[in-house]
């Protein structure tokens, strides 16, 4: 057998022209053809996969661990690169396969230009998880990479990152180019677009360079997807499922795992603005009306040595204004429970005393010849993260922010207008960076957060988003939606976005009540779109609202009773579920796996599951169908297998069909089913999740639980477990609640479907109820 190419000599194969205008005739790299003679078809195990090359014509495919293809080349459509000049060439035969090891396989492959090739490296990363490098030769002359694979009728397409026109992306063209979506329009675009598909054959495909990229898929050709990106060499994570389970923990657990944030983070934020008296006053009428709410969001508090805080409020009937004291301000309500929040950017004005310094010290953003890159239209410029320098510089603004001023973190907002024409620090232009800088910014703020509290206790929400960046988030939200009904931009284009983002690896989202753009509607409409907002943001991983861009009539709490009430009652709901949304985010730290989750991820063998894209799983337990359509009164749910109780009413249901049921304008309006026997772990009564002064007569969550087990038909489950975040193992034997290692001293309320309720203080690891 012939000696394997070096690594050396192979990337050199890769960079300079393969064979030159010889040809591949006289290479004297070991193993690849020379004299028109080219090795024969060729198949290799890698990683529990088979890859499988036919020599010429050139095509490969890969097949799971029972020999199912799960994707061939396109014949006429292989893997290529296209040059500056418009020239297309495609790998049309191969030159050279060797296997260096039992992980590493390098090939060489002749295009239709005889003088130029493609060579590849295919890489066991794990098991079921392979990185193919793609390096076409003369790299400076390469202006895109790209392939096509077939596709059959019935496959689907889930992924892409943040996706508010659908689940499914089959028969659709996506540009992978990260994008404010208020600039740009709405319609198909993302703020986080992240390059990675996910198949409902099993299959993963996700680029891991930052250039632009497009995917098309089957929307030219119905038989087939496409990728192309526009950069010189392509490096691209090949994984197998087989679910779409197994396929998100696959793909994070490469990528990165999200952080576990701390419990307060998932539960109810109040958006609070006008002054330092005034969110105190308001925050203190909250405390009054004993409504549970942990944090507030104050956008309006502007330090401008920590770049912190938006001056500017376009709520009618609010205006910014005044903070005297900051420090005075956060302790005021860090002593009644609340943590508090503000409003954090990389972007710096030019009109503002804060822009001089970071441009003196050369931290921002350059065109090409060398001055300050200003967006045209905001008058801003953005800190450089490819600079070390500039996160060093920054990470004195956020200690100042979270230190010396007490706030506990907030919104990163932006990240998306890096110009294609920028120059950056590193020497990478905006074309090459644009979609990598939203990973700087979130990464350099986590950095700097997490060394101001080395104990984690920060927030820091993220609109933009890319590959790798989950990592460096406590939580996502929907960016600007606009306040209406109709996607994709509004309420319908939530859970979309929810469950395309949870399935590209960021599993913290949450829908921001109720839009932030002002649309159209009249006063009653818009109410009514408010109410089933809220109604939608307690079934996800945390409830707040915002005080948007409504300069005409706007809702918010406290308009009348019927939002306060809706409000209140949907924070006693969401801060209820902090056990169970807590465990869920445990798990989601362990694995990727989301807490708002597309119903194939537990139903898996359910074709049905996939065509479901406004109603969702959260967690294993509840499956979600907020109301989406304006004057509705009842939604029609489908439930998969199994059987259901309808956690308002305890209907129970049998799965397998749809139904319909009520939806009034309440807290209790959105239709949420539990699996039938299942344990419903919930939070004791209390005002809030962070810590208050003792003296303030502020409960905050203890710890204490009320277990509900949802009833069960005769047919149906009698047995079911649930393991808490701290793990604390549930078992509902149908007659007894078995508890084992409990770590803390607890309270545990039980209650049993026939009624009975039961209480126990358990301080062992082990106990049991009846």
């Amino acid at each position: 057998m012939s000696a394997p190419l070096t690594r050396r000599t192979f990337l050199v194969l890769g960079a300079a022209a393969l064979g030159a205008a010889a040809g591949l005739k006289g290479i004297s790299a070991t193993g690849v053809a020379s004299g028109g003679n080219h090795p024969a078809d060729q198949q290799v195990t890698l990683g529990g996969l088979t890859l499988v090359v036919r020599s010429d014509p050139w095509q490969m495919s890969l097949l799971d661990a029972n020999g199912q293809t799960l994707w061939d080349e396109a014949a006429d459509q292989t893997i290529g690169y296209r040059t500056v000049a418009g020239d297309l060439r495609q790998a049309r035969r191969l030159a050279s396969f060797n296997v260096v090891s039992g992980d590493v396989v390098q090939m060489a492959a002749e295009t239709d230009d005889p003088a130029h090739a493609i060579t590849f490296e295919v890489r066991v990363l794990a098991p079921g998880a392979l990185r193919m490098t793609i390096i076409p030769d003369a790299a400076a002359s390469v202006a895109s990479v790209g392939g096509a694979f077939l596709s059959p009728s019935d496959e689907r397409f889930v992924g892409f990152g943040e996706r508010f026109d659908g689940v499914n992306q089959r028969g659709k063209t996506l540009d992978m180019w990260a994008n404010d979506r208020r600039v740009a329009g709405y319609g198909a675009s993302s703020y986080a677009p992240v390059p990675a598909l996910l198949s409902s054959k099993g299959h993963g495909f996700a680029l891991e360079r930052f250039e632009r990229s497009q995917f098309d898929l089957a929307a030219s050709q119905p038989d087939r997807w496409t990728w192309t990106q526009d950069a010189p060499a392509a490096s691209v994570l090949i994984t197998y499922g087989p679910t779409l389970k197994d396929l998100v923990q696959r793909n994070t657990q490469l990528t990165g795992l999200p952080p576990l944030p701390p419990p307060w983070l998932f539960g109810v934020w109040k958006t609070s603005v006008g002054g330092q008296a005034a969110v105190i006053a308001e925050m203190k009428k909250l405390r009054e009306l004993k409504v549970p709410v942990s944090a507030v969001f104050c956008f309006d508090a502007v330090d401008s040595d920590a770049n912190l805080g938006w001056p500017i409020v376009t709520f009618a009937g609010r205006q910014a204004g005044p903070y005297p004291d900051p420090r005075s301000f956060t302790d005021t309500l860090h002593n009644l429970g609340f943590k508090v929040l503000n409003y954090f950017t990389a972007d710096f004005h030019t009109d503002r005393p804060n822009f001089l310094e970071p441009a003196s010290h050369g931290f921002l953003v350059r065109r090409a010849d060398g001055r300050i890159y200003v967006h045209p239209d905001f008058q801003v410029a953005w800190l450089d993260y490819t600079d070390p320098d500039t996160s060093v510089w920054w990470s004195a603004s956020w200690r100042r922010a979270l230190n010396d001023l007490g706030y506990d973190g907030g919104m990163l907002d932006l990240g998306e207008l890096i110009p294609a024409d920028a120059s950056l620090a590193d020497g990478t232009s905006g074309l090459q960076t644009h979609n990598r800088y939203p990973l700087l910014y979130a990464q350099s703020a986590w950095n700097a957060a997490s060394a101001a509290r080395p104990n984690g206790d920060f927030g820091l929400l993220v609109r933009s988003g890319a590959l790798g960046a989950e990592r460096f988030q406590s939580g996502q939200w929907n960016g600007d939606a606009v306040m209406r009904w109709e996607g994709p931009d509004g309420l319908q284009s939530m859970v979309p976005a929810a469950l395309s983002y949870g399935l590209s690896g960021f599993p913290y989202w949450h829908a921001e009540v109720a839009g932030y753009v002002q649309a159209d509607l009249s006063h009653e409409q818009e109410r009514e779109l408010w109410l089933r907002w809220v109604q939608l943001a307690t079934w996800t991983a945390l409830l707040r609202d915002h005080l948007g861009d409504h300069p005409h009539s706007p809702i918010d709490v406290w308009l009348d009773d019927g939002t306060l009430g809706t409000f209140e009652q949907g924070a006693r709901v969401h801060s209820s579920l902090v056990p169970y949304l807590y465990s869920l985010a445990a798990e989601a730290n362990r694995t990727g796996v989301p807490l708002m989750r597309f119903m194939p991820l537990e139903v898996p063998d359910d074709p049905r599951a996939w065509q479901e894209e406004q109603s969702y799983f959260l967690g294993p337990t509840f499956l979600v169908a907020p109301v989406m359509t304006a004057g509705a009164t009842t939604r029609t749910v489908y439930l998969p297998a199994g059987t259901w109780v309808d956690y308002w009413r305890g209907t129970i249901f049998s799965g397998g069909q749809e139904v319909t049921v009520d939806a009034p304008l309440d807290a209790e309006g959105p239709p949420v089913f539990a699996r039938a026997g299942a344990i419903v772990p919930l939070a004791a009564p209390h005002d809030t999740l962070a810590q208050a002064d003792p003296s303030s007569g502020v409960t905050t969550w203890s710890g204490d639980l009320v277990i509900r087990i949802m009833p069960s038909a005769p047919s149906g489950p009698s047995e079911s477990t649930f393991t808490l975040y701290d793990g604390t193992h549930l078992h509902w034997t149908g007659t007894t609640l078995e508890i084992s290692g409990n770590p803390s001293t607890r309270t545990i309320e039980l209650h049993t479907p026939d009624g009975v309720v039961s209480m126990k203080k358990v301080d062992q690891s082990t106990a049991t109820l009846a």
